[in-house]
């Protein structure tokens, strides 16, 4: 039988078993007011004191709650101190996946990388002995604008190139997250809620439009959950019941060092913790850091270090009626708060995903089994429940001693799946690999179909299919595509056909059939690598000779022969042989090379160099700010419209802008010196355009090019457009004197 499971399935649970602990599961029935004794399915009854002699319940009667827009968003220093010093329960909300952002440990992006990022979560949570719950709002990029992210989330999304149902406005986006933050609250029923996100929708003040809605949802939901008029439906869940939290706060002062200058609370979160099975026993602050090291797709295995503080601030934003008031000079969020009966009423998965009680026993030893509520893929399965592994994975051991897990990982009989992002095809015969996973002992063979189907997907231009023994891990089929199919979009579309065969046996991507796009005939381009493989593989299709430059290359300045060298998206983050070859670079660059260099974050390229010399390498000075375009369809306005780069090899107009996925850049320079020729502008509607989005200058016989742009994604995504204009940025230095500018 057949058993690729995906890099980036959640494996969470064999890792957790081995330490000791378990994985996450889907939120359980709420705490019992009947008196009856729990059962053993699935852990999905609560147990109280009685149950478990009282050994494995919190010591203080408290429950708090962190509400976070994205994984790296969680304030771990102060869920870490209620954790391991008050020994509260703790829940950790967070709205999205993280799929929107960039990943800093390899290409994989979108739902893959929230997949990636769900695991790190769950890593770091069982550092801190907190149970993380997911709400599944797709993390669609960065975004200014509160009612921008309510519009996005009015709709449901799981996948970046899935085809999406239409938005049903900011309103109805709103009240649909402000009843799934409600219901979450009303099951675990938190005595004090707290986020790192306010509630400003006004700039400069405002935070990201994601952290935005967490801020305002959160004030509403505050409310709304004792409201027996809201959502009232939600009662007749199991466990869901009104629930009225005491105190809702705000962290202030962001990552400073020092007190801001007005806060409510200051939480000692420098304060020993106790020992977790986990971690030793240590300082909060020190287990807090430990726990964001995980998030290394966010690169915080190196920067984790910089969010250590010993003190937390924190401003009140709402208390019920009945709270008592905040004492002067306070240190506890929950500051005269009586005891919490839901502390001592936890659900099994709760008891266990916190450390409070041990796992005995993995009785399933296949560790995968084919059932309903598929885990597997991790990064398609992801979005159907709100926790990161199984459900019903665990029950009370004889006695109450610890936990025994039943099963692992859950899995549809048959998994068919493709390389992430669109398909680039060609007219003519067209390989595809399409990763095959049989779970289902019954079935032993296998037929795979795949069509590549019109816009309209009615007519197929071209099929394909093949039975293989299901022991197979990939049928390779070839697909042959039609010169009358022409250049424009299409869809890739693989069916796995047997008689047990039902859940995930589908898969689609989009696929497109690329105009003739290439590079200046001869060009050959030097490549530094950094995490992301899109645009080098985009310039070998495009016909360029590409040679990637390793460290020996980059000290020796062994760039003979190259017309052109390109520094990848953040090649400074991940490259340090790259800063140490700065002199070599632009050395080469005043000798007649052309330099290309990707968009990078402005803490890599402006501080400065191990050699005290500025961190970016470009030939004048050049500083990155901020700022982002976050609109795909923002205006573009082409400065230079005369220049080489617009015309040669392709000829680019207005509908080369279009179609562009997520955003227009990010990261764009502020301040850079009057050498530098400003080719493109572009803007966020209502602000004013940044003119940097591509940054040209003559350097001696050479030439540099910066642009924040986000071509990868573009490039990516097969847009025709993108694909022209990195070839013309590429081969400028064959081009440049054969037209006029």
């Amino acid at each position: 039988m057949a058993r690729f499971v995906p890099r980036f399935a959640v494996l969470l649970a064999l890792v957790a078993a081995a330490a000791g602990c378990a994985p996450a599961q889907a939120p359980a029935a709420p705490p019992r007011s009947d008196g009856a004794a729990p059962t053993a399915a699935g852990g999905a009854d609560r147990l109280g004191a009685d149950d478990l002699g009282g050994a494995a319940l919190p010591t203080r009667p408290l429950v708090v709650m962190n509400l976070a827009a994205h994984p790296d968003d969680e304030d771990g220093l102060t869920m870490a101190y209620y954790r391991g010093n008050q020994d509260a329960a703790v829940y950790s909300v967070v709205f999205t996946r993280g799929e929107g952002g960039q990943n800093e440990a390899g290409p994989d992006l979108y739902e893959r990388l929230g997949a990636i990022r769900t695991a790190e979560t769950e890593r770091a949570a069982r550092i801190l002995g907190t149970r993380v719950t997911y709400l599944n709002r797709y993390d669609f990029g960065f975004s200014k604008h509160a009612a921008e992210a309510f519009d996005e989330w009015s709709r449901g999304r799981a996948g970046f190139w899935e085809e999406l149902a239409s938005r049903r406005g900011a309103d109805a986006g709103r009240e649909m997250l402000v009843a799934d933050l409600v219901r979450v609250v009303r099951r675990y029923k938190p005595d004090v809620l707290f986020t790192n996100h306010d509630t400003s929708t006004a700039w400069p003040d405002a935070q990201h439009g994601h952290h935005q809605a967490v801020g305002i949802s959160a004030a509403e939901a505050f409310d709304r959950a004792a409201d027996p008029a809201f959502h009232p439906e939600q009662l007749a869940e199991p466990g869901v019941d009104l629930w009225q939290p005491q105190r809702l706060f705000v962290r202030v002062g962001g990552f400073q060092s020092g007190a801001p200058e007005r806060y409510d609370v200051a939480v000692p979160v420098g304060d020993a913790c106790r020992v977790l099975p986990d971690r030793p026993a240590e300082s909060c602050a020190d287990r807090a850091v430990a726990a964001a090291a995980q998030h290394v797709s966010q690169g915080f295995d190196t920067f984790a270090p910089r969010f250590r503080r010993d003190t937390t601030y924190f401003a009140l934003l709402k208390a019920a009626p009945a709270a008592p008031p905040l004492p002067p000079g306070a240190t506890d969020l929950a500051a005269g708060l009586g005891p919490n009966p839901a502390a001592r009423d936890l659900d099994l998965a709760t008891l266990v995903e916190t450390g409070r009680l041990p796992v005995t026993a993995v009785e399933n030893e296949d560790r995968v089994v084919v059932g309903e509520a598929p885990t597997l893929p991790a990064y398609r399965a992801q979005y159907d429940r709100p926790t990161a592994a199984p459900p019903g994975a665990y029950r009370l051991a004889e006695g109450g001693a610890g936990a025994v897990v039943d099963q692992t990982e859950t899995a549809p009989p048959v998994v068919v799946d493709l390389a992430p992002g669109p398909v680039r095809l060609e007219p003519g015969p067209n390989p595809v690999a399409v990763a095959l996973d049989v779970y289902d002992h019954s079935v032993d063979r296998v037929r795979v179909h795949a069509a590549v189907e019109a816009p309209d997907y009615v007519d197929a231009v071209a099929t394909a299919a093949r039975t293989v023994p299901a022991s197979a891990d990939t049928v390779r089929l070839t697909l042959d595509v039609p010169e009358t199919a022409g250049a424009g979009r299409y869809r890739l579309r693989v069916v796995a056909d047997a008689a047990a065969v039902d859940g995930l046996a589908t898969v689609g991507r989009p696929a497109a059939v690329l105009p003739d796009v290439s590079v200046a005939p001869g060009l050959r381009v030097g490549f530094v690598r950094s995490y992301d493989d899109v645009t080098e593989s985009a310039l070998r299709v495009m016909g360029a000779d590409v040679v990637p430059l390793d460290s020996a290359a980059l000290a020796q300045g062994d760039f003979d022969g190259l017309d052109a060298i390109v520094l990848d998206i953040r090649a400074l983050l991940v490259r340090p042989d790259l800063a140490a070859a700065r002199d070599q670079l632009l050395a080469w660059v005043r000798g007649g090379g052309h330099l290309v260099v990707g968009y990078h974050k402005s803490f890599e390229w402006n501080e400065p160099g191990a050699d005290g010399g500025p961190g970016g390498i470009a030939p004048y000075p050049l500083h990155l700010g901020r700022d982002r375009v976050t609109v795909e369809e923002a205006p573009v306005d082409v400065l230079a419209p005369a220049h080489p780069v617009f015309h040669a090899p392709h000829e680019i107009d207005a509908a080369d802008w279009a179609g562009w996925v997520q955003e227009r850049g990010l990261y764009f320079p502020d301040d850079y010196d009057g050498r530098y020729q400003e080719l493109v502008a572009t803007g966020d509607p209502g602000e004013a355009p940044l003119r940097s989005g591509i940054l040209y200058a003559e350097v001696g016989a050479g030439t540099y090019v910066y642009s924040p742009l986000v071509w990868y994604r573009q490039l990516d995504a097969l847009n025709p457009g993108a694909w022209r204009l990195v070839a013309n940025l590429v081969s400028l230095p064959l081009t440049r004197d054969r037209v006029g500018g």
